[in-house]
């Protein structure tokens, strides 16, 4: 599986970083995924013609690294949480993806939506996606200092239980984003084929989108989908190598 499997792009958002949009998305409960990738250590691949990105799927226990980082709290005198939660208020977080900067090529199912059913896209066509994230959205992330004080206290050498040398030459989650509403409109260069709003219709009429996701035509030329709901969603994260907490 490529990059495109797992994201859409990569965004640099404002006062945090460079993000990697999901594609594929999870929900924020997943035993396995959502929430419980923060702090833990996932496979960096090498993609041709591509950025490297994180595979998110972890590779030991999930949130191994917050885990040791608690243990050795008072070692390390952190006080309180050893992650922050950032709230984002409604509509103040938004991103522009250019086609030159999307991962995906060709027919896929619609960016960024937690149930695609059959509803496909040409991304050949694609002139922009605009996401606008609504009520409840935020960021969860392991301050990079207390990481860097942890390899200090290791000399740079992970425990087994925490990857060992596995860990050394990949990277662990250390940003999360999380939502439960959001918008996403799909502009294209050139106008939908004929069969589009028989597709739409399908779309929102299957039992099992269940009235999660709402896509409309706004014009020849743009979709909007519409997320909303209870279950909140991974949306995007941040990874960071190991061997990147070096602080001297």
């Amino acid at each position: 599986m490529g990059i495109d499997t797992y994201y859409l792009a990569k965004q640099n958002v404002e006062g945090v970083g460079g993000i990697f949009i999901l594609n594929r998305l999870q929900t924020a409960e997943s035993s396995g995924g959502g929430k419980a990738l923060l702090g833990s250590v996932v496979k960096e691949n090498k993609a041709p013609f591509h950025k490297d990105y994180p595979v998110p799927l972890t590779m030991f226990a999930p949130r191994v690294l917050i885990n040791e980082l608690t243990n050795r709290k008072d070692e390390l005198g952190i006080d309180g949480d050893v992650t922050v939660r950032q709230d984002i208020a409604s509509g103040h977080e938004k991103i522009k993806i250019e086609k030159n900067n999307s991962f995906s090529l060709g027919l896929g199912p619609f960016p960024s939506i937690p149930v695609n059913g059959k509803f496909q896209i040409d991304y050949s066509k694609m002139k922009s996606i605009d996401i606008t994230y609504g009520d409840g959205t935020y960021y969860e992330y392991i301050p990079q200092g207390y990481m860097g004080m942890l390899y200090e206290s290791l000399d740079g050498e992970p425990t087994q239980k925490m990857g060992g040398t596995i860990l050394k030459k990949n990277a662990f989650i250390s940003l999360i984003w999380l939502a439960k509403e959001w918008t996403i409109k799909f502009e294209s260069d050139s106008t939908f084929d004929f069969g589009v709003d028989a597709q739409i219709s399908a779309f929102n009429d299957d039992d099992a989108v269940s009235g999660k996701v709402k896509i409309k035509k706004e014009s020849e030329f743009s979709l909007e989908a519409t997320v909303s709901g209870d279950t909140y969603y991974l949306v995007g994260l941040m990874s960071t190598r190991w061997s990147n907490l070096k602080m001297s």
